[in-house]
């Protein structure tokens, strides 16, 4: 009578079949993106910076974490009326500014990678650039925005060894609003 493998060994067989899938299709496991997007197509100064680590846990499976600032001062046209402070004009924004921490899935057809990603953000602030309204002093003040949800979908391809380009969306809402963003990044992997 033949005796049935030890679990063990049935577990240490499996995780080498593993193995060697994963060295016929290696895969670098952090990823460096930065790139640029824009926030807001109608603003005067629209860019924004964007840059991001991520750490891919498996194959199609990783985790995002990166910061978007706003290049440059949106002025407001006209002038908004202060909610938060009566009697002064909100005559634009500077300084914008958010974290994101992403959950990703990716894979890959032919020769393109297809990038899905769903989480957070948060920290959201920028200086809003105030004056009264009977035309005196210019003041500046910060204002946070709530955290809010992260998607975004990219399309990327490897250029020349661990260099490639990303492009796509990311849409970011929040009780405020949302920024709908082009972006394209360049990223390094090892």
């Amino acid at each position: 009578m033949r005796k049935a493998a030890p679990p063990v060994l049935v577990c240490a067989l499996c995780l080498c079949w593993l193995v060697r899938l994963d060295a016929q299709q290696p895969e670098p496991i952090i990823e460096i993106a930065a790139g640029a997007g824009v926030l807001d197509p109608v603003a005067d100064v629209p860019c924004c910076v964007n840059a991001q680590v991520n750490v891919w846990l498996h194959r199609a499976w990783g985790i995002g974490v990166g910061v978007v600032h706003s290049v440059g001062t949106d002025h407001y046209e006209p002038p908004r009326i202060s909610a938060g402070e009566p009697g002064r004009l909100v005559l634009g924004a500077k300084n914008f500014q958010y974290f994101r921490i992403t959950g990703l899935y990716r894979s890959t057809v032919g020769d393109v990678d297809i990038e899905l990603g769903l989480g957070t953000f948060f920290r959201a602030s920028s200086q809003a650039i105030l004056r009264e309204t009977d035309g005196g002093t210019v003041t500046e003040t910060t204002i946070r925005y709530p955290n809010g949800v992260a998607v975004h979908a990219l399309l990327g391809s490897t250029l020349k060894g661990p260099f490639g380009l990303k492009g796509g969306l990311r849409y970011d809402v929040n009780d405020d609003g949302y920024f709908l963003q082009p972006v394209v990044f360049a990223t390094v992997s090892f």
